[in-house]
């Protein structure tokens, strides 16, 4: 899910065409169970892959099934577990000739000094005999770590055990365990710690033997693991000794490390003054672009769908109104997710002059067309409905800041069912207030909904606040009201929100004499707290760092479209990303030096999600004058 509506101003069917694409510098990281560039290891022979962000998906092999909580981990996020924990998959295929088994681990170490834990594996029947197991990983009393496997029925397994008391000091730590029919050997931190001859023969259990990460199937919670696993593979193939130590020096980056790459995309069809890329949404691979000024200079307005990865990206669709008008500025706001685009043109005059409209488009089998075109029930002149736009599934969200006919501000919520689209409801702060501005920018994530009101005058005047509200059925309530601890008159916070799980976004870029600033929050429902207040690094006044921002797991990004990086008003983007509760500058971006240009305004619009961070630039002129581009950086 990603949101639109990030860009500094207040206020026909899919066309499928190719755009130029310039400027590849490097391939990018791509998950797969093939040998992937840029990863530190060949990745063939992966038949499972966890990363523990939040859920229980497989990056590669079959998704998990059970019960388990997440805690902050190595990368990212990991799964967290105690003795009522429960997670496996039958899927996983059986191995032959070859496995490796590795992970990131932080056991209790009071736990482990009494008892032995299984970190993962598959055992055959355990209640018929002490030899039937076909693979497993324990941790146990006296700091021992143990690989065993038994490739022979009725016959003693292997035991490979290893003392490791560094295991045990409240710090993550990587293990791996390999078997091959002639040796098996353990691996702690990158470095072997034991080996042995093995038995020969094959590691097969049956098919219906469910794969277990931190329990051992039929023995209870004696043997559950108590800790934090992170990063959980299986291969079914030894990796090598130099595999095994590159996955442990990548670190944070899991299996593949994290190779920049960075794109430049214009319009095929650029005009000068279009100011593509001056709103911005990505979704893994597709990344839509608003340019609202287009349409032969009258403002009827675009917006443009890219589809790839790393250096290689290309148009795959101009959007545009079916009913488009002049001055309609289509694609001021923009919003994607999966196959489903939302394109607010909140100049739209179908409802009243300027009462404003969103359009959704969705795609099947690459083509994109118009779904349906949305209108608030009430819709009034000047409304400006379409001012941000967010989407999750089959919910919609609507800003109209003019709403009220004194720009106190409301959103609309919209859900789908099928293909038919119905208003749910419309929402307005409880103690809504003239030019209060909310609505100014949306994000939805599930049940919940965020909306920045940067003018509200809480406390001081125009300090700006952002609400939380949640459904439950199909009813949503404001749960909570949010501001920055530090306001002070005309800070804007919540000119942009934006909602990962767990945690909100909401910036506010003229605080601190318009350096700009930028604020985390953790939380749900009704409570939320400041988790960080964060700033680039080399920011001065005038900046207005946060005038975009977007949130996707454990990584911000930021834009200060006039930062004077390469000229004034040439811009930057600034990535920060989360170890536990501490948030850091990892990137600061800017155009290159031979293309950077005074009033390129780059950062003017921002998306992240997962590692791609998509960065407008409206005032570039690689194509006409002020006709725009946009960057698309992988793993900056």
């Amino acid at each position: 899910m990603t949101i639109g509506r990030t860009a500094l101003a207040l206020g026909a069917a899919a066309v499928v065409t190719t755009a130029s694409v310039v400027n590849p510098v490097a391939p990018t990281r791509v998950a797969s169970a093939d040998p992937t560039p840029g990863c530190v290891i060949d990745t063939s022979g992966m038949i499972g892959w966890w990363e523990g962000q939040d859920d229980l998906v497989a990056t590669v092999g079959p998704a998990l099934e059970g019960t388990v909580v997440h805690a902050d981990a190595v990368a990212r996020r990991g799964m967290s577990f105690d003795a009522g924990s429960r997670v496996g998959t039958a899927a996983l295929p059986t191995v032959d000739d070859g496995v490796t088994v590795e992970m990131w681990v932080r056991p209790d170490a009071a736990v482990a000094a009494v008892r032995t834990q299984t970190l993962a594996g598959r055992w055959d029947a355990p209640g018929l005999d002490d030899t039937s197991r076909s693979y497993q990983l324990t941790i146990g009393p006296f700091s021992n770590l143990t690989w065993s496997t038994d490739e022979v029925t009725l016959r003693r397994p292997v035991e490979l055990v290893a003392t490791v008391p560094q295991l045990f000091d409240g710090e993550f730590h990587h293990v791996a365990a390999t078997w091959t029919p002639a040796l098996v050997t353990i691996h702690v931190d990158g470095v072997q710690v034991a080996s042995a001859a093995s038995q020969g023969g094959v590691l097969n259990p049956a098919a219906t033997t469910p794969f277990r990460l931190g329990s051992k199937d039929g023995l209870g919670d004696p043997f559950s693991f108590i800790g934090i696993i992170d990063e959980a593979a299986v291969f079914e193939r030894a990796l090598t000794g130099a595999e095994i130590a590159a996955i442990h020096g990548a670190g944070a980056a899991g299996k593949c490390a994290p190779v920049p790459s960075e794109a430049v995309v214009t319009a095929a069809d650029a005009a000068a003054g279009d100011a593509f890329g001056y709103t911005i949404a990505v979704d893994g691979g597709t990344t839509v672009i608003g340019a609202a000024s287009s349409g032969a200079g009258v403002g009827s307005g675009s917006a443009y769908v890219f589809t790839g990865s790393g250096p290689t990206w290309s148009q795959q669709a101009e959007l545009v109104a079916p009913d488009a008008d002049p001055a309609d500025a289509f694609g001021d706001s923009v919003a994607i997710d999966a196959n489903t685009i939302v394109v607010g043109a909140p100049g739209d005059d179908a409802a009243g002059s300027g009462a404003g409209a969103a359009y959704v488009f969705v795609r099947t089998a690459g083509a994109w067309s118009v779904q349906t075109k949305l209108v608030a029930a009430d819709a009034a002149p000047d409304d400006t409905f379409g001012s941000s736009v967010s989407v999750d599934g089959n919910t919609v969200v609507v800003g109209a800041i003019g709403e009220g006919g004194d720009f106190s501000g409301a959103v609309y919520v919209f859900v789908r069912s099928g293909s038919t689209w119905t208003q749910q409801a419309k929402v307005r702060a409880a103690d809504a207030a003239p030019i209060d501005l909310f609505g100014r920018s949306v994000s939805v994530r599930a049940n919940t909904l965020a909306v920045g009101s940067p003018n509200d005058s809480h406390s001081v005047n125009f300090a700006g606040s952002a609400y939380v509200f949640t459904r439950v059925g199909t009813t949503w309530t404001q749960r909570a009201k949010i501001v920055a601890p530090d306001a002070v008159v005309g800070d804007f916070f919540g000119w942009s929100v934006s909602l990962a799980t767990g945690s909100l976004l909401a910036t506010a870029y003229a605080a601190d004499d318009t350096r700009g600033s930028a604020y985390v929050f953790r939380g749900a429902n009704a409570a939320w707290t400041l988790e960080a207040e964060v700033q680039a690094a080399d920011g001065v006044a005038g900046d207005l760092f946060g005038i975009s921002g977007s949130i996707d797991g454990d990584t911000i990004v930021l834009g200060a479209p006039w930062s004077a990086t390469n000229g004034e008003q040439s811009g930057a983007a600034y990535v920060f990303r989360r170890t536990g509760t501490s948030w850091t500058q990892r990137a600061k971006l800017t155009a290159d030096a031979t293309s950077a240009a005074t009033g390129d305004t780059f950062g003017s619009a921002v998306s992240v999600s997962g590692y791609v961070v998509a960065v407008g630039v409206p005032g570039a002129d690689a194509a006409a004058l002020d006709a725009g581009s946009v960057r698309l950086f992988t793993n900056p």
